[in-house]
């Protein structure tokens, strides 16, 4: 599916069983069996895998994964100690059981209000929204985990191959950004390494429909120049490796950089506006 192909439940739901020997019927029969209740698909599908809702009240969330994209539970329990509680020569599926978290997808809050013209109370309500996810990454901050060096030395040996890539395939006005992040990459690498959610977009954030304030966690005023210097460089390459390929899927072909085409024109908007305009663009970089 491309970036501007309209969504379809149950095209995504069609696609994903054409890699798999099981049923959706048979999947929707596991779901049954495991919590009971009855089986509700989830109105926007992941591109790996089949979920359902079920259980009395649809209170748990069921998911069915290809065999070679099976979940480290190591990591879901991490999640839940950081945040505080989530023949044919088709491959077989793994299924996880988990409970439901409640609420308002942003994505489903902007398809049933529409995007907020600006007004005082859009702009206090967005402004919410970003405090709201600033609290939810520092929370990974706040929880740093243990790495060994050889994995910090793959990390440098990958971005410096990725570099190279975009360097070759991205229009030469990006080629002095990348190579400047590149020179900070020590820096960037001394960063705490933390738990990272790898799909944190409008269809995974709940949001309140009603306008609401919540506490801050500040970390700001702890921070040395050096490290908020490292920080930044982190966000500039991490839209690269974004923004600059082809999505990564393990299910799919390996990704690529983007070209200056219809096919990578979406991304290269957001390349643009983001790294080389002056009102957005990171400021030193």
């Amino acid at each position: 599916m491309s970036d501007f192909e309209e969504y379809s439940r149950d095209a995504a739901i069609a696609e994903f069983f054409n890699q798999t020997c099981a049923t959706r019927a048979s999947c929707d029969n596991k779901a049954l069996k495991l919590v009971g209740g009855k089986v509700v698909p989830v109105e926007v599908q992941g591109v790996c895998s089949y979920t359902v809702y079920a259980g009395p009240q649809l209170k748990y969330v069921v998911q069915f994964r290809l065999n070679s994209l099976k979940l480290d539970t190591k990591t879901a329990t991490l999640a839940t100690e950081v945040y505080e509680g989530d023949e044919t020569g088709k491959g077989s599926l793994l299924v996880y059981v988990i409970d439901r978290t409640r609420g308002l997808r942003h994505l489903d809050f902007i398809l049933e209000y529409g995007y907020p013209q600006n007004s005082e109370s859009s702009l206090v309500a967005r402004k919410n929204l970003t405090t709201d996810i600033a609290r939810f990454m520092v929370r990974s901050w706040n929880a740093p985990q243990e790495v060994s060096s050889e994995y910090r030395g793959m990390l440098a040996q990958k971005y410096n191959s990725d570099r190279q890539l975009l360097l070759t395939a991205l229009p030469e006005r990006f080629h002095v950004i990348i190579r400047t992040v590149l020179e900070h990459l020590d820096s960037l690498l001394s960063l705490p390494m933390v738990l990272l959610h790898r799909d944190f977009g409008t269809s995974n954030i709940l949001v309140n429909d009603r306008l609401a304030t919540s506490p801050t966690n500040e970390i700001g005023k702890s921070l040395t120049q050096e490290t908020k210097k490292a920080i930044e460089t982190s966000r500039v390459m991490g839209l690269l490796l974004s923004r600059g390929f082809t999505k990564r899927l393990a299910n799919a072909a390996p990704s690529t950089p983007i070209s200056d085409d219809s096919a990578g024109s979406y991304n290269m908007l957001f390349l643009d506006g983001l790294l080389l305009k002056s009102e957005t663009k990171p400021i030193g970089l």
